[in-house]
């Protein structure tokens, strides 16, 4: 074997990836039939699926486990995908290893589910290799993350602002998946193609500034590896010391939900306030985060910032509430808080969500022009971002000197139907709205040449089918109204 194969058989082992397969009875080959104990490879004829291909070929002939490829066709980018789903199942006859190719129409499942291309992609893949994984008696799906993907990683969720548990970055082992290449960089699997002369395939989708993770990769970090060459090994060392903390912190709170009295309910958590404050504030944190996940069906939209938001209802008085991505309403009843997920936004007939998501204004290329995607001054926001509707009392600033207009008069100005201006979507800062969705986007919070800190909006979900034009000329008067 080669050197590098060498070193992610260490890794595996050491890992408990190959625990399983390095029994007398595994060895040899003899046992290839067997079931429960085999890896399903996903490769998407890129560098890193190519090279863990090979390394897993290579540890297949030495362990003798089953090994299978799935590469998913995501029915985005047509001629260049057919071109890699050809070159993934002929790098797979050339090692001996099965290989299955599955298609998917990534694009309907976006409209249909309304989520984005990332997101799409990505479920509609993994539902794939666990249905695959399932019917073929497998324990593994092998995925090709390094370590350069796990600087980034963390990079992302900081940005994003997270705790304890985001600056884990990615698992070794995360249920049943495997990631052999973690304790890798880059680097060396370019060199260990090299040596293999062996070609890959590039996904042009990989130099997109559209998400957020090709922006670091090609804009912010090597700007930071300019000023220390060390910056990725030391986010690497961060992950690992945080999953470190966090394994120790979960022993902790194994009896935190017991300890505040959490009752849950269908779609409901409720927990005493009182005992809650009494916990130290990073346990409840996290254990709010989970909750969110719990009720959301996922963590990917929250942030520290939405678990430090819902603690503050710890020193409220009843009543008060706030609202969180994932329709979840959170608010303080008595000596209870209420974590609950609602079906849609409050008072309204559309179903929306909002996502923020926090760059630094380095990695901002571009302010966005789409209707229901706006970029703000981060540092401009005083207590929590709420999308909501309209209350009495609420205000815009339509002017760069802090001249405001009622909502209920610009929504007039606005020839917005009186029917609709109730449920109207407005992302609020208290009762300043800074977004009043689809249509204006409020003074005072723009992006300018100071701006430090970009917060990306995105509005998601059903909007009424006639829509003013999106209102952009200031009013002739600077006076309030």
């Amino acid at each position: 074997m080669r050197e590098f194969e060498l070193k992610i058989e260490e890794y595996m082992l050491r890992q408990g990836m190959l625990s399983e397969m390095e029994s007398g009875e595994l060895r040899g080959g003899e046992s290839s039939e067997n079931v429960g104990c085999g890896i399903l490879a996903a490769v998407s004829g890129g560098a890193d699926s190519t090279a863990l291909l090979h390394v897993l070929a290579a540890l297949k002939k030495k362990y003798g486990f089953p090994l299978y490829a799935v590469h998913v066709h995501h029915g985005i980018r047509q001629e260049t995908a057919d071109r890699d789903a050809d070159f993934t199942a002929a790098l797979a006859r050339r090692l001996g290893v099965p290989c299955i190719i599955r298609k998917v129409d990534v694009p309907a499942l976006k409209l249909s589910e309304k989520k984005t291309l990332e997101e799409a992609a990505r479920e509609a893949r993994y539902a794939i290799l666990r249905n695959e994984k399932k019917r073929l008696g497998l324990r593994w799906i092998a995925v090709a993350h390094h370590g350069d993907d796990q600087a980034e990683t963390v990079l992302m969720h900081m940005l994003r602002g997270t705790g304890v548990r985001g600056l884990r970055g990615m698992l070794p082992i995360n249920e049943d998946v495997i990631r052999p290449f973690l304790g890798t960089r880059r680097r060396e699997i370019e060199a260990y193609l090299d040596e293999l002369q062996e070609s890959y395939v590039t996904d042009e989708t990989n130099f997109s500034e559209v998400h957020a993770r090709n922006v670091i990769r090609q804009r912010l970090l090597p700007v930071m590896l300019q000023k220390d060459p060390a910056v990725v090994v030391n986010l690497i060392r961060l992950s690992l010391a945080s999953q470190q903390i966090y394994r120790d912190m979960e022993r902790q709170m194994d009896s935190l939900a017991e300890r505040v009295g959490l009752v849950e309910e269908t779609g409901r958590f409720s927990f005493s306030a009182g005992a809650a404050e009494k916990e130290p504030a990073v346990f409840m944190y996290e254990f709010l985060l989970s909750l969110f996940g719990r009720l959301a069906g996922g963590r990917k939209d929250f942030g520290r910032i939405h678990a430090e938001d819902t603690a503050m209802l710890l020193h409220k008085e009843t009543g008060k509430k706030i609202m969180l991505p994932g329709g979840i309403l959170a608010r303080r009843e008595y000596d209870r808080i209420i974590l609950e997920k609602t079906d849609a936004l409050p008072g309204s007939s559309h179903d929306l969500r909002l996502r923020v998501e926090i760059l630094p204004r380095g990695a901002v290329k571009e302010i966005s022009k789409k209707r229901y995607t706006k970029m703000i001054d981060y540092d401009t926001i005083k207590g929590n971002l709420v999308l909501r509707t309209p209350v009495q009392g609420d205000r815009i600033k339509v002017l760069p000197d802090g001249g405001t207009r009622k909502l209920s008069r610009f929504f007039t100005g606005q020839k917005i139907p009186a029917e609709q201006r109730k449920s109207w979507p407005v992302v609020a800062d208290g009762q300043d709205i800074l977004w009043v969705v689809g249509i204006r986007l409020a003074e005072g919070c723009k992006v300018t040449p100071a701006t430090e800190n970009v917060a990306v909006l995105s509005v998601e979900g059903t909007f009424p089918e006639h829509l003013p034009e999106e209102d952009t000329q200031e009013p002739r008067s600077a006076k309030q109204q």
